[in-house]
């Protein structure tokens, strides 16, 4: 029995915390990108377009003239041109108003892909 009590207060616990962190939402317009910024967005979304599988044809980009967002990462692109997915991670402080505390763009190998279409053929065959 107090297995249970004592799960059913963790577990609102949890929920208690999930709902008040971080405690404030961001208001207010974003600050527009610097040149460099504006670069790094550009080709990003331009090996987005090569390894996607297709456009999306609800979702419109209004910076993209509302083609539709490239969705579905297709690995038989991403080994042919060995451009692989970016992976854009961040952390928040965990109080309240700090904001963000690290940032980064890692690249995912391509190696992992190979392989992956390795075992999609063997297994596809």
């Amino acid at each position: 029995m107090l297995f249970w009590l004592t799960l059913a207060a963790a577990t609102a616990w949890l929920l208690w915390y999930m709902v008040t962190v971080p405690g404030a939402s961001y208001s207010g317009a974003l600050k527009p990108l610097t040149d460099d910024e504006r670069l790094i967005a550009e080709n990003l979304r331009g090996h987005v377009t090569v390894i996607a599988s297709r456009e999306h044809n609800v979702f419109k980009l209004p910076m993209l003239d509302f083609r539709g967002s490239p969705i579905a990462v297709d690995v038989r692109r991403v080994v042919e041109s060995g451009i692989t997915p970016r992976i854009n991670t961040g952390v928040l402080h965990r109080s309240a108003g700090t904001g963000q505390v690290g940032a980064g763009v890692a690249v995912a190998p391509v190696e992992c892909f190979r392989d992956a279409l390795l075992a999609l053929d063997r297994r596809l065959a």
